[in-house]
């Protein structure tokens, strides 16, 4: 079927309804960062689109489809948004879709509404938002059912949001709710955290010493008197180099010589470099090649081996906005070891912590790592990357983005009969 994508963003609905076989004729979308992704990832060339959905005059101006799919925006009704609802400026955007309907003949409408909100929509204004936007429909004529459904089944991040269908009446169409989990297993992009993370991270994501250690007293990780049992790895150092500087050209770390290769405890290095130092088995490298760091960008201090295994023992937790000491959002800093990461929010930079319990080092999430917590591939990321799209603006995409194979999996129970 043909469907429309508005509040594109950077095309979650066009990639899962497109995977599910279904045809995108026309897109809308106002944020020009956004516009210039989707165009780079996604052949729109002959499709209808427009930048603002206020200034399109009338629903008949729009082509037809059987399918119209929206994420209107939850600026207003999320937990972390302001919470006027509906009414807020940017969440009123629903009543757009509405008077676009309007403007149709009842055989011009499409067969089919996909809407996609926050989890809070159910309760937001004590239920009243929630129960404004099923009258719309219902006066629309469409007769509404719904699901809150977690990413988490796809995807290793937690994030429940509300799936609504309306199928307009006289129309034989099938119904998509419930959705098994394990329907949405079966999509599953990434098995856990750490198959999302990249193997090599630039070292301008990985926190300080004395940020690591706020962090862990914060998190309860760590207490005052465990500090003196274990290894902070940050990007900074005390030797005199600035925390630009610890690190040569050549990935070499300026801060082990070979008088201060006893006092590890007190050394920093970037845990993304590949440095050489010989026989530092001090700093786990191998006697004879010298390796100070692994081929995964982890420093074999967090490497553990376990009777000869080749893999390390590194515990890979989730970690809440590592960026601020006192966090936003209310919960734990850190998660259990391969618990789904945080909900990617457009303001919020979450992050992993990696440790072996004895050995810490704490890094923000890279834009491609938010992008694949999405289900989008490398190759989309890469091509609006190559656009010219910055990193502040990759951050922010991915956190207004649909998840696809969510979005997939309701796509294939689309249809009409």
């Amino acid at each position: 079927m043909k469907f429309i994508d508005f509040f594109a963003g950077i095309g979650g609905f066009h990639s899962g309804l497109t995977r599910a076989g279904h045809e995108m004729v026309g897109w809308v979308e106002w944020d020009k960062y956004a516009r210039q992704a989707y165009q780079a990832m996604y052949d729109t060339k002959g499709t209808y689109t427009a930048n603002d959905i206020t200034k399109i005059k009338s629903g008949r101006d729009i082509p037809d489809a059987e399918i119209w799919a929206f994420g209107s925006p939850c600026t207003n009704i999320s937990v972390a948004g302001n919470r006027k609802g509906l009414g807020g400026e940017q969440s009123r955007l629903f009543f757009e879709i509405i008077r676009l309907l309007e403007d149709r003949d009842w055989k011009e409408k499409p067969s089919l509404l996909l809407m996609e909100n926050v989890k809070n929509l159910l309760s937001s204004n004590r239920g009243w938002d929630f129960a404004r936007v099923i009258a719309e429909m219902d006066q629309a004529g469409y007769d509404v059912e719904w699901e809150v459904l977690n990413s988490s089944w796809v995807i290793p991040q937690n994030r429940e949001r509300i799936y609504i269908i309306g199928h307009k009446r006289g129309i034989a169409t099938s119904p998509v709710f419930p959705i098994n989990r394990s329907e949405l297993e079966k999509k599953r992009n990434f098995g856990i955290l750490r198959d999302v993370l990249e193997p090599a991270v630039d070292s301008k994501y990985y926190l300080s010493k004395d940020k690591v250690k706020q962090l862990l007293l914060n998190g309860k990780k760590i207490t005052y008197s465990g500090l003196s049992n274990i290894k902070i790895i940050g990007n900074t150092s005390k030797t005199g180099h600035s925390s630009q500087d610890v690190v040569d050209v050549q990935g070499i770390s300026k801060t082990i010589t070979a008088t201060e290769y006893k006092h590890t405890t007190q050394i920093a290095i970037k845990v993304n470099q590949v440095g050489n130092i010989s026989n530092s088995k001090s700093f786990g490298g191998n006697p004879q090649t010298g390796r100070v760091y692994s081929d995964r960008g982890l420093s074999p201090t967090l490497n553990t081996m376990q009777g000869g295994s080749r893999e390390p023992k590194i515990l890979v937790e989730p970690c809440l906005t590592p960026d601020r000491v006192n966090k936003r959002q209310n919960g734990r800093r850190f998660k259990d070891n391969d618990e789904p990461i945080f909900t990617i929010t457009t303001a919020d930079r979450h992050g992993v912590l990696l440790s072996n319990g004895k050995t810490y080092a704490i890094r923000k999430l890279t834009p491609l790592e938010c992008w694949r917590l999405q289900g989008f591939t490398d190759e989309q990321f890469n091509k609006a990357k190559e656009a010219g799209v910055s990193n502040s603006q990759l951050y922010k995409q991915a956190g207004n983005a649909v998840t696809v194979p969510i979005v997939e999996v309701i796509g294939k129970k689309l249809k009409i009969e």
